[in-house]
């Protein structure tokens, strides 16, 4: 079809017609317009960085949840070692409640 010019020509001649027939794109104007200092420009700029805050939190508590195995065998280790059983268990007689 391309390699045929009448054929080529009819197809350019269809496409302008097309382009010609489309209606034109108004300018849109933006869907919502704050005004400065607004309630709404208020809590938009509080909500801009939610995100960001909720990903560094779930990272910070990725690395919590990581460091639970080292914490539970120091604490293991303390309640083998004979000297810290009795440190806490002299501690605890300590308590008032």
């Amino acid at each position: 079809m391309l390699e045929d010019p009448q054929k080529r020509a009819q197809l350019v001649d269809t496409l302008r017609a097309i382009a010609k027939a489309a209606p034109s794109v108004p300018e849109t104007t933006p869907a919502l317009a704050l005004q400065p200092n607004s309630l709404g420009a208020q809590l938009m700029a509080q909500l801009s960085g939610w995100g960001d805050r909720l990903a560094a939190e779930t990272a910070a508590a990725g690395d919590a949840l990581a460091d639970l195995p080292l914490l539970w065998r120091r604490i293991e280790r303390g309640l083998a070692n004979p000297r810290a059983q009795k440190a806490v268990l002299t501690a605890s007689g300590n308590w008032r409640w």
